[in-house]
């Protein structure tokens, strides 16, 4: 790759929101997000009517929405609508070749709504209120869809709207959605309970784990393969649900894109630019700008045939790339590769000879009882004890023989799994034996790196490094236990096609436990104790047509996580369940009952803050009556009711902020708990659940959605 141009808009601008399109059909514009107040700077080097500023800066067109900006993109709501139809629509007379042109507009996310904008004539194509927020927002085109979507992230929500703003599709996540982004049909969805999930259609055929708070996806072109960067850093490949490659940075990413040949483009807090193939993340270009980026974007912004991957800095610097035309003998190319990567095996080999020749060289020539090496037999061992007061379990280390633990270190590799990405403990009298506390943050199969120091004597100064592997267990955070734990009083039961003995193994695989999980007559129990003390049951027993589960937890989370996780290792495409949760119905009403408060106060609040609104312009106009009429204390007493007035207006505007963060926090609760009940189904009946969810929430229906829990349907059968 290699600059194209370079260009300086001496505007400040907001990381992340950036988004470029053909607002008249014909030349591409980069619109970007510029300060607090709610402006969007667009910049479109071929607009004739723009005159640039006597500071030699390029011209740009503001556009002033007076809200807070919290999402940017552009596209082509409908394909099939011209600029002619547009403009008649709106009284507009057509000109002769509108026929023919198809425009971008714009999606603007304003907090808690979401507008649709043109751009070209200057007006919104629609305005809808978000009650769940706008995170994100992206247009896309989804299989079984007959047209594009505007898809907004919202509170544990995705939504996706037609051109007319009517809502066409809706489904549910864990948490709060910072991105979604379309995937050739599909649609990729990234939230900050560290989960990707893609739907095709209203069903999630893949639900992802990662080890921190998804903040970028794009596609790679192909059904299935997409990039993903997260909260820490990371950055790297899925193709379906197989992670190909992942590299992390200490910098915090900013924008993720695929370009037009397929790699991944990263721009990051540090203001650096990489580019990496696709197939191995390795880096084929850098560069470096002043200040942080803002975003990444691929339009032939300057018309020259070829798009150019587009990257923006906060401090409004623009750069084009284009691809390095190089010519090249392609077998004189294959065979550079080749030498290069044998050249990188032999630097390999000769750092490992040179650090052994090195403490060959730091030890004594005369052996002594300090210097003693360990015994060349010396194994170690890997067993975990039974959770610690505080929450979380010991991974217990010991030798072979008489040799002495003086240290462990225990590194995170997939990262997010505890505070920090390392563990290390040093006790003062070593032994053959040390113990480590591993306190998992949630339930995820992180693969652990153990570095082992092994010495002959405690104090010894040769120190003797092994490397050892571990892998923890999908539920890392329930331990087993021999004897019974109290019953809870929830429970789910569902059936599934295969026999007694796999869900033993599942269970002897899925959990922390030193001991087999038994199958005694067909029929397998097994007991778990939370890292927070919470008990959970799982009992199977064999049937007609295979097995029945039953798992008993308080936790509704919980349960959804282990019905999925069976479902994945069992091979089950479709699974219905039973399920009674009472304290979680019983929440989930008290929500239910807080939504509608919040809402009835929100409607009054807003006509009140609208009479209020009246009455300011009725005591403005007065008092300027009064003015021009040198009637000083009518004009007076007027701009006192008016203050009055708008101290009155202020305290309602608190009130209403204040009742709208407790509506989002009670409606986020009630897609949580849609997600969870959703998640003791798969296949067909999950998707059910969500769909049939989503009509007994927009009409208020409790008894609908506490029968959805329960039995998957919101009616008997």
């Amino acid at each position: 790759m290699e600059v194209s141009y370079k260009v300086r808009l001496e505007k400040q601008l907001e990381a992340g929101l950036c988004a470029v399109g053909r607002f008249d059909g014909n030349h591409p514009a980069v619109a970007c997000a510029a300060g607090a107040c709610g402006q969007v700077l667009l910049y479109d080097p071929h607009d004739e009517l723009q005159v640039t500023t006597t500071s030699g800066a390029p011209p740009l067109r503001t556009l002033n929405f007076n809200k807070t900006i919290t999402a940017l993109d552009a596209g082509p709501l409908d394909p099939a609508r011209t600029r002619a139809q547009a403009k008649t629509t709106r009284g507009v007379t057509p000109d002769e070749n509108d026929d023919k042109v198809v425009r971008d507009v714009l999606l603007v996310g304003l907090g808690s709504a979401l507008m649709v904008y043109d751009v070209d004539l200057n007006s919104d194509i629609f305005y809808r209120e978000c009650p769940d927020g706008v995170f994100s927002c992206r247009f896309c085109t989804l299989q079984g869809c007959e047209q594009p979507l505007a898809v907004v992230g919202g509170n544990c929500s995705v939504v996706g709207f037609g051109w007319q703003g009517t809502e066409l599709f809706w489904n549910v996540a864990g948490d709060d959605v910072r991105v979604v982004a379309p995937c050739e049909g599909d649609l990729l969805v990234g939230s900050d309970d560290y989960e990707i999930r893609i739907f095709r259609k209203e069903e999630s055929i893949y639900e992802i784990s990662e080890a921190d708070k998804v903040v970028a996806l794009c596609s790679l072109g192909k059904r299935g393969r997409f990039a993903f960067g997260l909260a820490n850093g990371t950055v790297g490949v899925y193709k379906n649900n197989e992670r190909r490659w992942r590299v992390k940075s200490k910098n915090a990413l900013v924008a993720l894109l695929a370009t037009q040949n397929r790699d991944v483009a990263a721009g990051w807090s540090s203001g650096a630019v990489t580019l990496r193939s696709a197939s191995n993340g390795q880096v084929i270009f850098k560069d470096t700008f002043d200040a942080p980026l803002v975003s990444l974007v691929c339009a032939d912004l300057k018309l020259s045939g070829a798009p150019q991957l587009i990257a923006v800095g906060v401090d409004g610097e623009v750069r084009g790339y284009i691809p390095s035309v190089v010519t090249r003998d392609t077998s004189k190319a294959e065979d550079d590769l080749r030498r290069k990567r044998e050249i990188e095996q032999l630097q390999a080999e000769k750092r490992r000879l040179v650090g052994e020749l090195r403490a060959l060289e730091e030890q004594p020539q005369t052996p002594s009882d300090d210097a003693q090496g360990i015994p060349p037999d010396t194994q170690i061992s890997l067993d975990v004890a039974a959770p610690v007061h505080g929450g979380g379990f010991e991974l217990i280390v010991a030798t072979s023989n008489q040799t002495y633990v003086v240290g462990v270190v225990v590194l995170d590799t997939d990262g997010g799994l505890f505070d920090g990405e390392t563990l290390s403990c040093a006790p003062a009298r070593p032994s053959d034996k040390l113990g480590i506390v591993v306190r998992p943050k949630k339930n995820f199969p992180a693969s652990l790196k153990l570095q082992i120091h092994v010495a002959a004597r405690p104090m010894s100064t040769s120190i003797h490094v092994f490397e050892v592997d571990y892998k923890l267990p999908k539920f890392c955070r329930f331990y087993r236990v021999e004897e019974e734990v109290a019953q809870p009083s929830s429970w789910v039961r569902f059936d599934v096609p295969t026999n007694v003995q796999r869900v033993a193994q599942y269970l002897t695989q899925a959990f922390v436990s030193t001991e087999e999980v038994d199958c005694i007559n067909n029929e397998v129990k097994a007991y778990y104790v939370g890292l927070d003390g919470a008990p959970l049951r799982v009992q199977a027993n064999k049937d007609a047509t295979g097995t029945t589960i039953r798992i008993s937890t308080n936790d509704l989370a919980t349960a959804a996580e282990v019905v999925q996780d069976i479902s994945t290792n069992l091979d089950v495409h479709e699974l219905e369940s039973e399920a009674s949760f009472p304290d979680e119905s019983r929440r989930l009403k008290e929500t239910l009952e807080r939504v509608s408060t919040h809402n009835s106060i929100r409607v009054r609040l807003t006509a009140e803050m609208a009479d209020g609104s009246s009455r300011v312009k009725a005591l403005v106009l007065k008092a300027e009556d009064a003015r021009l009429m040198a009637d000083m204390p009518r004009m007076m007493r007027n701009y006192d009711e008016l203050m009055k007035v708008n101290e009155e207006l202020i305290a309602e505007y608190n009130k209403r902020a204040t009742n709208h963060e407790a509506l989002l926090a009670a409606l986020k609760q009630v897609n949580q708990v849609v997600q969870r009940a959703s998640s003791l189904r798969v296949g067909k009946a999950k998707a059910r659940v969500v769909a049939d969810a989503r009509r007994a929430i927009k009409k208020g229906d409790a008894a609908a959605l506490l029968s959805l829990i329960a039995t998957g349907r919101t009616g008997p059968g």
